[in-house]
């Protein structure tokens, strides 16, 4: 039996996503192709995530950028991204080389400030790019055990819901060192690399890692609106309702959690923002 081609295999890999997303991973990555008319494109079908790199050279160390489609996003990654210059601080991410940026669209590929990541990213390898074949695709792996490619709950979450998660960004990122990144389905807010709260998919809750103390303390005081967040067996945190909780207890304990997994001169010379 004639095994399947490397088009039919990537078909079936993005057959796996939603429409939308399976259609802004094929834009996406059609623009990145024209981008990188020689070299080879490796694809990952992993566990987490459908991968196509990119770089001189069948061999991944060589790879400068890759998308990679999640359940309700696609992701830019850096792979060297942590020395790359980001005047316009596109780049997520607090880890020793890795950096990304969450697409809204695959048209985000054509910012120019985008474009010249992509451009700084690639030009320690020129040379290897300019002795490269033309493109060339090249499946390196398919995961036999993968996470679900499509999101649990397709349903849009409602205005207020959006609105108050909008806020809660605002206010984690106001937080000296925050980032936003993906974790898994989850957006995370972190410091210094260390996840203190998490935004499920539904955006009805959120996940808060406080200490244990803060926790037990906010349970006895909001009852109604925070229910301990068990994971793995063991309590981890709270899980906050939006529709219920007001603004000033969730702005509390966002901070309360930010403090708890910040260095000590971060918390130490930082001010409390104002909501």
């Amino acid at each position: 039996m004639k095994p399947p081609s490397v088009s039919s295999q990537i078909e079936g890999f993005l057959a796996k996503y939603s429409a939308p997303i399976a259609k802004q991973l094929r834009q996406a990555r059609t623009k990145m192709r024209a981008l990188f008319p020689k070299g080879c494109e490796l694809v990952y079908d992993n566990y987490n995530a459908l991968v196509f790199g990119f770089g001189p050279t069948e061999r991944a160390s060589d790879a400068v950028v890759s998308l990679a489609g999640y359940p309700r996003w696609v992701t830019l990654f850096f792979l060297n991204g942590a020395s790359l210059p980001d005047p316009h601080r596109l780049l997520q991410g607090s880890g020793a080389r890795v950096r990304s940026i969450r697409l809204l669209a695959a048209e985000d590929l054509d910012r120019a400030e985008v474009l010249r990541l992509i451009n700084q990213a690639s030009a320690p390898l020129l040379a290897k790019f300019a002795d490269a074949p033309a493109l060339y695709t090249l499946v390196k792996s398919v995961s036999a055990k993968q996470r679900a490619r499509r999101a649990s709950d397709p349903v849009r979450p409602k205005p207020m819901a959006s609105t108050k998660v909008a806020q809660i960004r605002r206010y984690a990122l106001s937080l000296p060192g925050t980032t936003e990144e993906p974790h898994f389905e989850y957006s995370s807010f972190r410091v210094c690399g260390k996840i203190f709260v998490t935004v499920p998919p539904d955006e009805k809750h959120i996940h808060v890692f406080v200490a244990d103390e803060e926790r037990e303390r906010a349970l006895a005081i909001h009852p109604k609106v925070l229910e301990k967040l068990v994971w793995g067996g063991r309590v981890r945190g709270l899980r906050v309702s939006l529709s219920r909780a007001p603004a000033g207890v969730v702005n509390d304990l966002i901070r309360a959690a930010w403090e708890r997994k910040a260095p000590k001169r971060l918390v130490e010379t930082s001010q409390k923002p104002v909501p």
